[in-house]
């Protein structure tokens, strides 16, 4: 984005360039000596110079025109590259907001696991009383491994939102 605002600015110049005045100078000099048997030589000095001053009146109306378009080209892409800067911190601040979204459901999966665990010992302890049925035992087994998937599908969602927000993040 940096490199279009540079080469629109330098296009801006460009078309300056070519509305202003050109002047050119120039110098030279010439000596000749012909040396005809010593007594008679010719001897000839020649020096001159020259200035050309060029003026583009022909095309000032559409040269004008020419620099307003270049400079709203360079406008174009100074708005451009706010607008692209805009959402690129937009979008940055969405990553870290799921981001940090994904690490509160890990915290909560974690707590969910160690509740289940809890669970799991008490239904053991009643179920070894003789207080609770099996089935109550095998339920709060079940509720420690949906406690463990949940917390796999969570620090996987965790990962893949780090990863995405690094792909942004670290290379800007």
């Amino acid at each position: 984005m940096e490199k279009s605002i540079d080469i629109a600015k330098m296009q801006v110049n460009m078309e300056i360039g070519k509305n202003l005045p050109t002047i050119a100078v120039g110098a030279g000099y010439q000596y000749m000596n012909f040396d005809l048997h010593k007594d008679n030589g010719m001897k000839n000095d020649l020096g001159m110079a020259f200035a050309t001053v060029s003026i583009p009146i022909t095309d000032w109306w559409s040269g004008s025109h020419s620099i307003k378009r270049k400079k709203i080209e360079l406008q174009q892409a100074e708005n451009t590259k706010k607008e692209n800067s805009d959402l690129l911190l937009q979008q940055m601040q969405n990553l870290q907001n799921v981001l940090n979204e994904a690490y509160q459901q890990i915290l909560l999966s974690q707590k969910s696991i160690v509740s289940a665990e809890a669970n799991l010992e008490i239904s053991q302890d009643n179920y070894n009383a003789g207080i609770t049925t099996m089935s109550d035992l095998l339920e709060a087994q079940n509720l420690l491994q949906q406690s463990h998937d949940q917390y796999t599908e969570a620090m996987t969602e965790y990962l893949l939102k780090l990863s995405e927000y690094k792909q942004v993040t670290i290379d800007r």
